[in-house]
């Protein structure tokens, strides 16, 4: 999903969400599960600062998958956006377990780029 890191470079998260939500509705997206769940990702990031429930919801969602998938790149993601949606939703002591498993399993793959995303913070558009 190219747009994550432009709307996350760009702090444009109330964007990015308006238009993932529709679209992650629509039957065709499960069309490609691991695609499925980048978006789920990205969605879920976004809904960081804009909607804390929902951000949790995705990336509760996104996990699943994941594990469904045995996908460790996506699964790395997801964890570590179900953390960070915990952390914005002041709850920062349940994203501990998911934040940690995202940083254990990033190292065991050798993956910095998806190390570094795990602890990477958002701030809002403007």
């Amino acid at each position: 999903m190219a747009l994550k890191r432009y709307w996350r470079a760009r702090n444009c998260d109330e964007e990015a969400l308006t238009l993932l939500l529709p679209a992650l509705d629509r039957p065709e997206a499960r069309a490609d599960p691991e695609l499925f769940g980048t978006a789920l990702v990205a969605a879920a990031l976004a809904a960081l600062l804009v909607d804390t429930a929902a951000a949790r919801r995705l990336g509760e969602q996104a996990v699943k998958l994941a594990r469904q998938l045995d996908a460790d790149g996506l699964l790395i993601q997801s964890l570590a956006a179900l953390s960070s949606a915990y952390y914005f939703a002041g709850e920062p002591e349940h994203g501990l377990a998911p934040g940690r498993e995202a940083v254990q399993r990033a190292r065991q793959l050798g993956d910095d780029v998806l190390l570094g995303e795990s602890n990477r913070r958002h701030k809002p558009c403007g």
